[in-house]
Order: structure tokens, then C-alpha cells, then sequence
């Protein structure tokens, strides 16, 4: 295999292994009150992993390699972790000023990518470091900075009390799959959420494993095909970045007007007309015309990731935003793995790899369908927002487990107010 399309193997590969561990995770999240040490262990590792990875060399690649999925698998847990908190923040701060804060968020994540990229590409250019200095330097600040963040932000996140009581003779591990496999039903069983959050953990699942490989693969056909330096390539994400960074912004225009599921459906077909005008701009005859393309492509993505987030944040019913997050992650990753594995059967081939970049087209056309069969967003709200469980008999085995299904949701629903009163004791309404 070629190296490039090595990478793009590996990240399919980390995607998958991720979404194994996320049951676990997320019985964890649900069963116990260990939400915050949990995610707080989580960012501990991946720190300490950050900081063995400055001693990055040619001869010690495979180790790092090793830590570099270990690593991605720790950023899964604390993203599932942070997913589980937005729903009980939208229940405190309301619909609207969600959308904003969902925005906000989105900006923050690719501003920081922004900055820290601009930050490299500087000091590569300014003291000529090679490919082992860059990545050392980029460990260094990585370390120190994931370090005082995750630091004070998991000091700041409140309590969580668990959601749902654990049988005595149950496993968190069995716990977390027969959970997922009971929410899967419940879904699809459920009149409450097979009309709307069904379709919409359908559409995330194509939309996310396209847009992931997309990123990768404009990235591969500029070393590969175009033959761009590095510093040039460096550019090109930087414009990715602050074009997503715009659209993820603007896209609180259009969501007010309509609602964040329009955002992902005109997103999703902006990236596509942008992916299937790649086949005819991507040349390196006019290599030039990258930055073009990036921008086009850029905002839209932005754009998608916050309606993304809103919708996923207004959505989840009460009670259960750890168990949803968790299989929210997993509709993220369960299909990372197909995109990169028809990249590579293309490029072993030696078709384009630009020609592997429309054809995820297909995805986005997918999702776009599905999202559409979604009834109307004030309906699927309302529905959110006072759930009737009218198939839950149909998801229960036994008397017993009914039993603690219901003890479950009283505990649920006193720790919904303990969390709101933590969260306007910290001073949310400022957001």
C-alpha cells in the first residue's frame, strides 16, 4: 500500500475499534456517577500519550503508532463525554440560545485547529524544520495545551448523577450492549422517535463517515496528485478551517428561519455539488484553484457540524442523554471504516483519487434522504421534549427489569434537577 492510503486505512481502522469500546463507555456513563472521572482519566491518557509521542523517530514509528490509536480511542470516550452534557445544557439554557451555543462550539473546535495549524506552519517555515522536528514541536505544544484545558474544564463540568439503577447479576460490559441493542429497538419501535430521531442517527451515520474520509482524501490527492509542499498544504487546511469556521456562524441564520435538520440537508447538498465539482477544478494544471475548492467546501462542512449539533442536542428525551450520546458516537464512527476501504480499493487500482472523492457523493446523497424522512421539526420536538414510551412493554424480558426501569427514571429525573441547579448555580445563563 501507499503510504497515504495506509493513513486512510488506519483511519478507518481507529474508527471502528472506537465504536467497539463505546457500549462500554456509555454503561459506564448511564449506570454509574463516574461520568466526569471518567472523562477526566480519558484526557489523562491521552495527554500522557501526547507527551511519549515528542520522542517521535523514524525507528520507533510502529510504537508510536500503537499509542496514536490507543490515543483516538481516549478522544472518543471524552467526546461521548461531552455529547452526554449538551442535551441537559439545552434543557437549562432553551432551543434557541442552544442553536447559538452549538455554533459557538463548533467555531471554538476549528478555531483552535486554526490557530494551532497557522502556529506550525510558521515555525516550520521561519526555522526550517523537517517532518521529525514539526511533529515533535507540534507534540510539545499539544501536550501542554490538552493538559491546561482538559484540566480546567473537566474541574468546571458538574456532577452527574448515573441514569439508570444496575443489576446485581448484570456486567457493565453485558449492560452496555444489551443496552445498546434495547435503544436500537426502542428506537425503531418507538412512534416518539422512529419519526424523527431514527431517521436522523440514519442520516449521521452516512453524513459523518463521508465527510470524515472527504477531509482525508483532499488531503491525500493534494500530496499525491498535485504534488503540493508542505507549507502549501498547510494553507489549504488553514482555508478549510476558517471557511468552516464562517459557515459553521451562518449557519445560525438558517436555522432560525427554519430549523437545524434544513441546515444539515442544504449542507450536506452544497458539499456534494462542491465534491463533484472537484472532478473537473482538481488538476494540477491549475493547482491554484485549490484554495477555490477549499473554501466551497469548507463552509458548507462548518455548517453541517453545528446544525448537527443542535439537532442531536434538542432531540435527546430526558433521562437518557448518557445512553444516547453513546449511540450518537457510535452512529458517528459504526461506518468510518467503508469510506477509506473503497479509497483504497480505487487507488490500488490506480483510478483518481479525485474520481474516489465524488464518489462519496453517495453518502451525502444517502443521508440527505434519509433526513428528509423526518416529519416536521416542531413535531419531532414536542415529542422530545414529553416522550410517551408506548413500546417500551415490547424492549422489556421480564417484570424485573421493568421494575427498574421505572426506579431508573425516577433517579433520572431527580438528577435532571440537581443537574439544573447545578448547571444555573454555575452561571450557564451567561453562555
Amino acid at each position: 500500500f501507499k503510504p497515504n492510503v495506509t493513513l486512510l486505512i488506519i483511519t478507518g481502522s481507529v474508527g471502528f475499534i472506537a465504536a467497539v469500546f463505546m457500549p462500554l463507555i456509555g454503561a459506564i456513563f448511564d449506570y454509574t456517577d463516574k461520568r466526569r472521572i471518567v472523562a477526566s482519566i480519558a484526557s489523562f491518557v491521552y495527554c500522557l500519550i501526547q507527551g511519549i509521542q515528542i520522542t517521535i523517530a523514524y525507528s520507533n514509528w510502529f510504537p508510536m503508532l500503537i499509542l496514536q490509536i490507543v490515543a483516538a480511542v481516549m478522544y472518543c470516550i471524552i467526546t461521548v463525554s461531552q455529547y452526554a452534557y449538551l442535551p441537559e445544557l439545552a434543557k437549562v439554557i432553551g432551543e434557541e440560545r442552544m442553536v447559538l451555543a452549538s455554533a459557538i462550539f463548533i467555531m471554538a473546535n476549528l478555531l483552535g485547529n486554526l490557530c494551532f495549524i497557522s502556529l506550525m506552519v510558521s515555525l516550520a517555515t521561519i526555522y526550517g524544520f523537517n517532518h521529525i522536528q514539526t511533529a515533535r514541536v507540534s507534540q510539545m505544544i499539544t501536550t501542554g495545551l490538552c493538559s491546561l484545558l482538559y484540566g480546567y474544564g473537566w474541574w468546571l463540568v458538574p456532577y452527574a448523577p448515573p441514569r439508570h439503577e444496575q443489576q446485581a447479576d448484570q456486567s457493565l460490559l453485558c449492560a452496555g450492549f444489551k443496552q445498546v441493542l434495547k435503544t436500537f429497538k426502542e428506537i425503531n419501535a418507538n412512534d416518539d422517535y422512529r419519526h424523527g430521531l431514527r431517521w436522523f442517527l440514519y442520516g449521521v451515520v452516512f453524513a459523518s463517515s463521508g465527510l470524515r474520509t472527504a477531509t482525508a482524501g483532499m488531503l491525500t490527492y493534494m500530496v499525491n496528485d498535485l504534488q503540493m509542499p508542505p507549507s502549501t498544504t498547510g494553507i489549504a487546511i488553514m482555508t478549510v478551517l476558517l471557511a468552516a469556521v464562517f459557515g459553521s456562524r451562518t449557519s445560525t441564520i438558517l436555522t432560525k428561519r427554519t430549523n437545524p435538520v434544513t441546515t444539515m440537508k442544504v449542507s450536506l447538498f452544497s458539499v456534494s455539488i462542491v465534491l463533484l465539482m472537484g472532478m473537473f477544478l482538481l488538476a494540477k494544471e491549475n493547482a491554484r484553484l485549490i484554495y477555490l475548492y477549499t473554501v466551497l467546501y469548507g463552509i458548507p462542512v462548518g455548517a453541517f457540524y453545528a446544525g448537527q449539533t443542535a439537532t442531536f442536542s434538542s432531540l435527546i428525551p430526558k433521562g437518557q442523554e448518557s445512553e444516547f450520546s453513546g449511540f450518537f458516537v457510535n452512529a458517528i464512527l459504526i461506518l468510518s471504516w467503508l469510506p477509506p476501504l473503497l479509497f483504497t480499493i480505487m487507488a490500488q487500482n490506480k483510478i483518481g483519487i479525485k474520481w474516489g472523492i465524488a464518489t462519496l457523493v453517495i453518502f451525502s446523497s444517502v443521508s440527505i434522504i434519509l433526513l428528509q424522512m423526518m416529519e416536521p421539526w416542531d413535531r419531532i420536538r414536542e415529542s422530545a421534549q414529553d416522550p410517551v414510551s408506548k413500546s417500551s412493554e415490547e424492549c422489556v424480558e421480564c417484570d424485573d427489569i421493568e421494575k427498574t426501569e421505572n426506579k431508573s427514571n425516577e433517579s433520572a429525573k431527580s438528577g435532571d434537577i440537581e443537574l439544573n441547579e447545578i448547571w444555573n448555580d454555575s452561571g450557564v445563563d451567561d453562555v
